[in-house]
C-alpha cells in the first residue's frame, strides 16, 4: 500500500478514536453522580432524562438537567409511598406505582407521556373529562431541573414507586 494512503487511514483512525472519546466524556458529564441512593442505575437517570427532554423537544421546551437534591427529595417521597405513609403526589412530583417490583422506569415515563394525546396544545390545558398532569408537568416551560428515585421494595400490593421531582413545580 502507499504510505500516503496509509497515513490517511491512521489520521482517519486517530480522529474517529478522539470523537468517540470526547462523546463518551461527553455524555458522562450530562449525569451527575448523586451522593445519595436514589435506587435508580445511573443508565435510568439517563433514560428517564433523555425521556423527558424528548417530550421537552416536541413541544419546544427546553431541556432539563438532572438535579441531586431533587432526585433525593423523590427517593424520599417513593420510600413513603412504598412503606403506605404517602399515596398522593405533592405539586411538581410525578408518581407511578407498580404490582412488579422490576418496574421499567423507561416505560414509566413513557406512560406519562402518552397523556399527550389528550394535551389540547393551543389551550396549554388537558381536554374536558381527561386526565394529563404528568404531561403537562414534563413540559412546563418553567420547570429546568429534575430529579427522580424509585423503591422496588414493597411488600403489600405496590412493589415499586417511581417518583420524579421538579424545579419550577407547575402551579
Amino acid at each position: 500500500m502507499n504510505t500516503t494512503i496509509i497515513r490517511s487511514v491512521v489520521k482517519t483512525t486517530f480522529l474517529t478514536v478522539l470523537m468517540l472519546l470526547a462523546t463518551s466524556f461527553a455524555a458522562a458529564q450530562d449525569m451527575p453522580k448523586c451522593s445519595e441512593a436514589n435506587g435508580l442505575k445511573q443508565s435510568e437517570m439517563k433514560d428517564i432524562l433523555k425521556a423527558h427532554n424528548s417530550a421537552r423537544d416536541s413541544v419546544d421546551a427546553s431541556k432539563l438537567t438532572w438535579d441531586c437534591a431533587l432526585a433525593a427529595r423523590a427517593q424520599a417521597a417513593a420510600d413513603a409511598a412504598v412503606g403506605g405513609s404517602a399515596s398522593t403526589s405533592a405539586p411538581g412530583e410525578n408518581r407511578i406505582s407498580s404490582y412488579d417490583s422490576s418496574l421499567d422506569v423507561k416505560g414509566a415515563v413513557d406512560l406519562w407521556r402518552e397523556e399527550r394525546r389528550d394535551w389540547d396544545t393551543k389551550a396549554g390545558t388537558c381536554d374536558p373529562g381527561r386526565a394529563c398532569n404528568h404531561w403537562a408537568q414534563m413540559i412546563f416551560t418553567s420547570t429546568t431541573k429534575v430529579g427522580c428515585g424509585v423503591n422496588r421494595k414493597g411488600k403489600g400490593s405496590t412493589k415499586a414507586v417511581l417518583v420524579c421531582t421538579y424545579d419550577t413545580a407547575r402551579p
